[in-house]
């Protein structure tokens, strides 16, 4: 239970860091929405990446 608990928190916090990242890169430095599609994505998917990994989620566990 806590093991699904930190992966749901983890993934919820890369969307929200993801969804920040490409507003602050659309609105603010005005760049092409389809790089801050991609770079929004490309953070979510290595965060995705780190939670999958069975050893990264032991390490924070101990």
């Amino acid at each position: 239970m806590k093991r699904l608990f930190l992966i749901c928190s983890f993934y919820s916090l890369a969307l929200f860091l993801s969804l920040s990242f490409f507003f602050t890169i659309y609105y603010i430095l005005n760049v092409n929405a389809v790089a801050g599609v991609a770079v929004s994505g490309f953070i979510l998917l290595v965060v995705g990446i780190l939670v999958a990994d069975d050893n990264f989620v032991q390490d924070i566990q101990e």
